[in-house]
């Protein structure tokens, strides 16, 4: 390619970068128009001063081409004598992109569209095209040899952190989507009702809380792996008072050769708990697994923002997928995005005590029959199918359990608004009895889909009332409710015979 076509594409890489940009914040909006109604004044001044100078660039160009280009290449080579400048543009200079793509809306509101990231890096493959086109050929061999220097000490420094992450901090034992860490201890600070104010926090060879799997002796103990999401998991309760523990503690009374896992992780909905079957319970095979089922599939439908396919969405896949499974450096990196950025809450956080919130204004319009906002429901009936077929096919006994909460559909809920530490009080006007009502048709569901499988399932719903003695929020059980839930389960299960 002859050198003035090289310089052509260089140009036309950096202007149609520029003006994808361009383009991107002009279809911005700002939340408190004032300028063409749509741009505040923060927003408009710069905007106006971007397109203006790119105008004149662009202009500059289409007269002048070679003494524009010239121009630019003087700049270039002027950066060039500050010392690292270009050696660091061209080696980090995705850094930038690859950060707002990352983070998201959440740390800007034209962080993470799509045209605006192209833009971005349309503009450094055309800086990086720049850089040797401005500089003498002896300038040129110096700047490669440096970056080459830098991109290798970057390498082996990356390289270096990966080695020391895997070490110190472990990934999941058995499935990179499934964030059982072994042989982790965290000792928690607890100002939560009904709650004792130190939880010990550990982890097992398998990542998952309670004792040590009793390996030797497997097939000759009850073995049972409790799943389910933040209800099962009881993150700021100590390791002895979970529900899980509890019922260890209950079958252990009539059989001391019993072992129960906890494999409950916040956040999961059936579709986690689909590859919690698929993937881990066919290698541990334990006897029985039990489930508790129901509050983050009905959050997809509370929501309102079209959760049967954020349950229906298959397991990740594809290049970025692969790079986040093999690299603990990348988890870290994702998880601290999330959680900095993201707009989730991190389990390493304490928990303001719930208070029940009166509902600002009139509630959304809830339709008569209530399974109108039930959007997930079909997709949570086709999970617990996936759920059985797979326990069957692994050879274990699967018995679920229908979720209880404090809410119910009285007077009082419908008055309150129905919010959850995880995300913003009030992102949806809907009253916590309807929430509620919402939950009691998921129960409803799994348990006629029980009954048609001749599957077990302990009603727990029915078991636990609706009242602050036994949940510290909306769903979550105090010490007391995880010991109702425990016994609960441990009397279904001798009830019916599967404890033997």
């Amino acid at each position: 390619m002859s050198s003035r076509a090289v310089r052509t594409v260089t140009v036309a890489l950096l202007l149609s970068g520029a003006i994808v940009v361009l383009l991107a914040l002009l279809g911005s909006r700002s939340d408190r128009p004032a300028v063409a109604g749509r741009y505040s004044l923060r927003l408009a001044l710069p905007l106006g001063l971007y397109a203006v100078s790119l105008a004149a660039v662009l202009a500059a160009f289409l007269a002048r081409f070679g003494r524009a280009f010239e121009a630019l290449a003087g700049l270039i080579s002027g950066l060039g004598r500050l010392p690292g400048i270009l050696e660091i543009g061209v080696l980090c200079g995705w850094m930038p992109v690859a950060f707002l793509a990352l983070a998201g809306p959440g740390f800007a509101a034209i962080a993470g569209n799509g045209g605006f990231l192209r833009g971005l890096l349309v503009l450094y493959a055309g800086f990086v095209m720049c850089v040797p086109v401005s500089l003498e050929r002896q300038r040129r061999r110096a700047l490669l040899e440096r970056v080459t220097v830098l991109g290798v000490a970057m390498v082996l420094g990356l390289a270096g952190l990966e080695v020391t992450l895997r070490a110190l901090m472990p990934g999941s034992v058995f499935h990179s989507s499934i964030e059982l860490r072994p042989y982790q201890r965290l000792v928690l600070d607890v100002d939560l009702p009904g709650m004792s104010s130190r939880a010990i926090h550990t982890t097992n060879a398998w990542g998952l809380r309670g004792e040590e799997p009793p390996l030797e002796e497997w097939d000759d103990w009850l073995t049972i792996v409790t799943v389910g999401g933040s209800t099962t998991h009881c993150y700021y309760m100590d390791d002895s008072r979970t529900w899980s523990a509890v019922l260890q503690r209950e079958l252990r009374g009539q059989r001391p050769d019993t072992w129960v896992g906890n494999g409950g992780l916040s956040g999961h909905s059936t579709r986690g708990h689909v590859l919690f079957m698929r993937d881990i319970i066919p290698v541990i095979s334990p006897d029985i697994v039990v489930l508790l089922v129901g509050t983050n599939d009905v959050v997809y439908s509370t929501r309102g923002e079209g959760g049967a396919e954020g349950i229906r969405s298959a397991e990740s896949s594809g290049l970025p997928h692969r790079i986040l499974a093999s690299s603990r450096l990348a988890q870290v990196v994702w998880l601290w995005m999330r959680g900095t950025f993201g707009g989730e809450h991190m389990m390493t956080e304490n928990l303001a005590p719930y208070e029940p919130l009166p509902l600002r204004g009139e509630e959304l319009e809830v339709p008569e029959d209530i399974t109108e906002l039930c959007t997930s429901l079909d997709q949570y009936r086709e999970n617990i199918l996936t759920i059985i077929e797979l326990g069957r096919q692994a050879g274990v006994t699967t018995v679920f359990m229908t979720q209880p909460s404090r809410w119910e559909d009285t007077e009082y809920w419908r008055g309150v608004q129905a919010s959850y530490y995880w995300e913003e009080s009030g992102a949806r006007r809907m009253s916590a009895a309807t929430v509620w009502r919402i939950l009691d048709v998921f129960n409803l569901e799994l348990l006629a889909v029980c009954a048609e499988q001749d599957v077990p399932c302990l009603d727990l719903a029915a078991v636990v009332p609706h009242s602050e003695d036994y949940f510290y929020d909306a769903m979550h059980f105090t010490e007391a409710g995880a010991e109702l839930v425990g016994r609960s389960l441990a009397a279904f299960l001798k009830e019916r015979g599967l404890a033997e």
